[in-house]
């Protein structure tokens, strides 16, 4: 006996397919936030590193997905990691600080914009 499974392989990758791209789109989404959040922790002085909470689109590497953000002014590192320094408005950290705070939201965050619902 045998049995062509070809249609089924085919709906199989079809949803494998599907979820990547919802994994994408959830991955952007949530880098989003997680710049947003960074934007309102940074220090503010001329409101430039603020305003320079920069995001690039998620991309997909076969089963991975990556999202690039940061602040984009030459000074944001020196400003994220020197801890002596006082702010009046903001703190050094932030980007950590926006990643930190937003990890335990990650899984739900995903399982919703997997699951269609998101």
């Amino acid at each position: 006996m045998s049995a062509d499974i070809s249609k089924f392989l085919s709906d199989i990758n079809a949803i494998r397919v599907r979820q990547m791209a919802a994994a994408r789109r959830g991955v952007d989404r949530f880098g989003e936030i997680v710049i947003g959040d960074s934007a309102e922790l940074a220090p503010v002085d001329t409101g430039a590193l603020k305003a320079s909470a920069t995001t690039l689109p998620a991309e997909l590497h076969g089963t991975v997905v990556t999202k690039t953000i940061g602040h984009n002014v030459d000074y944001a590192a020196a400003v994220h990691e020197v801890l002596s320094s006082h702010h009046d408005q903001g703190q050094a950290k932030y980007l950590e600080t926006a990643m930190r705070n937003n990890v335990p939201k990650f899984a739900p965050f995903m399982a919703e914009e997997l699951s269609g619902k998101g």
